[in-house]
């Protein structure tokens, strides 16, 4: 039913087509716009927290894998050569 009424729409009226100037002065006044300004804001905050959780996820991969000498052990082996 509303595709019919869009399609009626369609058919009746005149295409207009608008001026360039206008379309470009437009573009310009919504990428301006303080909504756009703080969606990128906050689209750049999310991408420094997630590359912010990658790095510290793979240094704790990389912290796990790399074999630590434990102290105590260190001293049972100055002791048992002693």
């Amino acid at each position: 039913m509303v595709e019919q009424i869009e399609n009626k729409l369609l058919n009746s009226l005149p295409h207009i087509l608008p001026r360039p100037e206008f379309v470009d002065k437009l573009k310009s006044r919504l990428a301006e716009s303080p909504i756009f300004q703080r969606r990128h804001e906050s689209g750049a905050r999310l991408v420094v927290v997630l590359v912010g959780l990658l790095i510290g996820f793979l240094l704790y991969i990389v912290g796990r894998s790399i074999p630590m000498k434990s102290p105590r052990k260190e001293q049972e082996a100055e002791v048992s050569k002693t």
